[in-house]
Parts: structure tokens; sequence; C-alpha cells
């Protein structure tokens, strides 16, 4: 969840034109807040161990495929709950894309035919299939990065699939009733 908020807050501050991002410390602060952002957590483990954590590598990817990167839009989707932001490079555009919770199916339809590199917010790269420009993907709550050197014309998406309840779960108040309260 820390990797997802740190990159999620990352790219809605670079679209905003923040010329300073601080997402998180280098390591967790441990007992002392005096060298800390009070309340920021780490990337690493704190001292001594200093064991990267999943955001450190989150961090680390979204530096890799936005150097240098400047936003340019962030696209009208079907729902407010679907993130895609446009971000222009010198060897082509990268476009973020997230779902605050839970997955969902896009439909994505390109200006050319182009080659598509869909990497995780893990690192993990892969070509996405485009036919007859047109790919599909699915998007999750962690932020993907699509490379590619052809922009999106047009954007459909399904339903977003959400986890059940675990088990057990109960609802302790519906907030319905002010005089609950």
């Amino acid at each position: 969840k820390q990797a997802q908020f740190y990159s999620r807050d990352v790219l809605k501050a670079m679209a905003f034109g923040a010329p300073h991002i601080h997402p998180g410390t280098l390591h967790d602060v441990g007992d002392s807040y005096y060298y800390s952002r009070y309340g920021g957590s780490g990337f690493c483990q704190r001292y001594p161990l200093l064991n990267p954590k999943i955001s450190y590598v989150a961090m680390a990817t979204l530096t890799r495929e936005l150097d240098g990167a400047e936003h340019q839009r962030t696209l009208e989707t079907p729902s407010p709950t679907l993130h895609v932001m446009e971000f222009a490079r010198d060897d082509g555009v990268v476009y973020a894309l997230w779902v605050p919770r839970g997955e969902r199916e896009v439909r994505l339809t390109f200006a050319d035919d182009a080659a598509l590199t869909l990497t995780d917010m893990n690192g993990t790269s892969r070509p996405l299939p485009m036919q007859d420009q047109v790919a599909r993907l699915t998007v999750s709550a962690s932020p993907a990065y699509l490379r590619t050197a052809a922009a999106i014309e047009q954007l459909e998406a399904g339903p977003t699939s959400v986890a059940s309840a675990p088990e057990g779960a109960r609802v302790v108040d519906a907030l319905t009733d002010l005089s609950r309260w």
C-alpha cells in the first residue's frame, strides 16, 4: 500500500507541476522524529538494517520510466476513479494508469500502430499486443507505465472488480443517522 500511495502521490504532484516532490524519507525514523519530515515513512527499513521496501522499487521504477518526462495531459476517462496521465519523453510517450482499488479492464485505441511496453510498479516490463490500433490491459491500484510512440485517441473501461470483504467482516455503523454521532 505504501508503494502504491507514494507512486500515485508523485504522479499527481508531477501533473500539478510541483517543483519539489517529497513522498517519504530515505529510511524509517525509528524512535526519533528529529531528522524526519514528521510522519514520513522510509523507502528502507530503519537504521542499521536499511533493507529496501517495495516502495523503494516503486520509486526506482517511476524514476526510470518518467525521468525527464513532462506531463502533457490527464485523459478524460469514463470514471473519476480511473486515472490515465500522459507524459512526453524524448523517445515517445509514457502513460501512467491506475485505479484507487480493485482492478479494471481498459481498452485503448491509438492514433497509429506502434510497439507498446507495459511496466508494472515493480519494474517488470513486457510487450503489450496491439491489433488494429487497439490494446487491452487490466489496470489495478498499483500504477503501471505504458510506453509507446503513439498517442491514445480513445479509452473505454469496463466495471471495476473489487475483492469481496473478508469473512467475518461486519458494518459497525452505516453512518446514515447523524443522531448516533
